[in-house]
């Protein structure tokens, strides 16, 4: 269930969407699709002085749909919903009676969310058939599932509704009257946490590289 907090956070994300859309200064309305990969890591933060695991980076899926409220030629918002893959891994030595030290095994850590976001998408410059444009503002996360190897990281014990960031830039190339490809990269923070308990509390961050339409 969505935390009380972030759920208002969304609330309020959503009510400023549709009094934009009603407002008379916007003067475009479009939509695009996109899809590509997540560049996830996890910080593993002990309370046990001395203790420190190097976790290794996953790349998952993203993909998303969302709609452009444009108003005038340099600003628009952004409202859009995405599935993203997050996660991490770790590589442990292989202790057997005959192999010790010899060779590493993977584990990997796999968290699905739907993550909802309001951002602002400003344009930099615009020069046909290209305009750089960039991406700001917050988002939540909701979780989906989760496929780990650790057991108390189980979806019944991880947080939903997390609250981040999005910041990141883009470049939209002009191929037809009513319609744009687009290419972003997007560096995703988050600023509470997925999993508390006891002396470990876990956190997500992820770089988004994606490709879509326009419309």
């Amino acid at each position: 269930m969505v935390a009380p907090k972030y759920l208002n956070s969304l609330t309020m994300a959503v009510a400023v969407v549709l009094n934009l859309t009603l407002a008379n200064s916007i003067t475009a309305q479009d939509w695009g699709l996109k899809a590509g990969l997540s560049v996830s890591d996890q910080t593993y933060d002990y309370s046990v002085a001395g203790l420190n695991i190097d976790r290794l980076s996953q790349t998952g899926l993203a993909a998303g749909i969302f709609i452009n409220l444009n108003f005038g030629s340099f600003t628009s918002i952004r409202f859009g919903v995405d599935y993203v893959q997050k996660g991490s891994g770790i590589d442990v030595l292989i202790m057997t009676s005959q192999y010790v030290g010899q060779g590493t095994i993977r584990f990997e850590d796999r968290i699905d969310y739907l993550s909802i976001n309001l951002l602002a998408t400003p344009s930099l410059i615009k020069v046909p058939p290209i305009s750089p444009y960039l991406i700001i503002g917050p988002r939540v996360d909701i979780l989906i599932s989760s496929d780990t190897y650790i057991e108390t990281l189980t979806s019944d014990k991880l947080k939903s509704g997390i609250f981040g960031a999005s910041v990141g830039a883009g470049f939209k190339f002009s191929i037809a009257s009513a319609s744009s490809l687009f290419v972003e990269a997007v560096y995703q923070p988050d600023f509470s946490d997925t999993f508390k308990i006891n002396t470990l509390t876990i956190k997500n961050k992820s770089i988004l590289i994606s490709a879509g339409l326009l419309f």
